[in-house]
This record gives structure tokens, sequence and C-alpha cells, in this order.
């Protein structure tokens, strides 16, 4: 077996999510959609992501992704959004291999939903 993978994930009543994720490659070059190969090393990774709302327009979020093979932390990221409308800003602090970051991240969702369906429609 070169490549397996467990999924979970949890849906409170009141919002939010909970999702827990076992991926193992044998070689790491293995790339979606995981096409066999014997380039790279073993890789085996434990990532976990949260979403949690604390009011009617913010939102706590996260994701830990745990390299159980090299015994790290791969990418940790935690971010707080504020989403009144169809607009919405992130607080984002990120730590990713050695890189650490904070990004403050605007979205405008109403303008995105435009260009995606000009797209479409082409």
């Amino acid at each position: 077996m070169t490549r397996h993978e467990l999924r979970g994930g949890y849906r409170p009543p009141w919002g939010g999510s909970l999702a827990v994720n076992y991926r193992y490659l044998k070689y790491s070059g293995m790339q979606e959609p995981y096409f066999y190969t014997t380039a790279g090393q073993r890789r085996e990774d434990l990532i976990t992501r949260f979403e949690a709302p604390l009011t009617a327009t913010t939102t706590a979020y996260g994701l830990l992704n745990q390299s159980l093979a090299e015994n790290h932390i791969a990418e940790g990221i935690i971010g707080l959004r504020y989403q009144p409308n169809c607009w919405s800003v992130d607080l984002e602090l990120r730590r990713y291999f050695d890189e650490q970051s904070i990004m403050v991240i605007f979205n405008l969702d109403t303008l995105g939903e435009f260009f995606r369906g000009r797209k479409q429609g082409i």
C-alpha cells in the first residue's frame, strides 16, 4: 500500500466545525490525483482544522499540520474573521516550517461572484 488517508469531521448544532485528517504517503513525491511514483521520502501527517463562531459576525479558525514522519509542526494557522455582510477581514497568524507571518486579508464576496459569473458565461 503506497497511500492511505483517514478523515473525520464534526459540525455541532450551534455552528462551526472540527476536522481531523491522517495521511500516509509511502513516497512524498505523490501528488494529487496520486499517480504512482517512487520519488521522495515517506510522509505521514496529522492535520486538524477548526472553525468556531464567537458572535454572529466573528469567527475564530485554525489549522495544525503535524508531520509524524519528521516529528515537527509543518504548518500552523490561527485566525480571526469579521464578516458583517458581503465583505470580510481576517487577521491571521501563520507559521509555515521556519517562516512566520502576520496577515490582514480583505475579501469582497460580491466582487468575486461577479467575476465568477462572467467566467461561466463566456
